[in-house]
């Protein structure tokens, strides 16, 4: 009879047992395969840590909210910035606006009425309007019809027994083999940035006198400063003070250092003169 020791699939560390108890499965590797027992599954020691401290791995952190709910470290502290903002705290209204300006949330407004000079208009050639509309002077623009079948591609045979429908877009308008599709947010891509703008687009309800207007959070930020600020809010008035000098309410509007020299654009025209001078008419467009 054979000693059991002298059995390759047999570890040495492990008891003698009969081989044909044990089964190889999910959890159960072979026992030549096993690890011994004391020595690490990392021959080489464990992976290194890299140097210097992963700001994002602590903002990626776990933190459990007041309802319960849990949030990441980064969105929690944008939170506690936009509750410190609506109290009017300057430093957190200056780190406020710093956000808004870095996330593209501030528009600022053109003036509707800029400084335009009109200067006349040189006659154009026949070259200079196929040039600039894409057809000969006397050829009558083309339908949305006609454009649209221009634009179509063209079906072969293969094409033909292709079924459109639920699931399966026109081949003219799938992703090509290899092409990611583009936009949208990559786990584990989120920064302050992109957890400022879900926070701040959020829509919350607020009570202007008799009535609930239901705005975005960003808005509700400065309305409750803007009330702060007629209240005579010395903190308050210096945040709204800030907000519009970086939306540029700051800017004298007549003066041409600020604004910048006037605008030069052609001198307007009716269509009929515009198509006088091409030798056409409004009936036949």
């Amino acid at each position: 009879m054979a000693d059991s020791s002298d059995d390759p699939d047999i570890h040495p560390s492990e008891p003698r047992s009969n081989p044909n108890d044990y089964k190889i499965g999910y959890g159960k590797p072979p026992r030549h395969a096993q690890f011994r027992k004391g020595v690490s599954g990392f021959p080489s020691g464990r992976p290194k840590r890299p140097p210097g401290t992963s700001i994002k791995e602590i903002l990626d952190g776990d933190q459990c909210g007041k309802n319960g709910e849990v949030i990441s470290r980064r969105e929690a502290y944008v939170i506690a910035l936009v509750n410190e903002a609506l109290r009017g705290n300057q430093k957190a209204f200056t780190k406020f606006m710093k956000l808004m300006e870095r996330s593209g949330l501030i528009r600022r407004e053109i003036s509707t009425n800029p400084s335009v000079i009109h200067v006349p208009t040189r006659p154009g050639t026949r070259e200079d309007f196929e040039r600039e509309f894409g057809r000969p002077m006397n050829e009558p623009r083309k339908s949305r019809k006609e454009k649209h079948a221009m634009k179509k591609p063209s079906l072969n045979a293969a094409d033909s027994a292709y079924e459109v429908g639920y699931g399966k877009p026109p081949k003219a308008n799938q992703f090509r083999k290899g092409q990611r599709k583009r936009g949208g947010k990559r786990c584990g891509e989120e920064n302050m940035i992109s957890a400022f703008k879900r926070v701040v687009s959020k829509r919350v309800k607020i009570k202007e006198g008799d009535k609930i207007r239901t705005l975005p959070l960003a808005d509700v930020v400065i309305l409750k400063n803007y009330h702060a600020a007629l209240q005579k809010n010395p903190f308050a008035m210096g945040n709204i003070f800030r907000l519009a000098e970086a939306s540029g309410e700051l800017v004298d509007r007549t003066d041409a250092k600020q604004v910048g020299k006037p605008l030069l654009v052609p001198e307007k025209v009716t269509i009929e003169e515009f198509l006088a001078e091409f030798g056409r008419t409004v009936e036949t467009e």
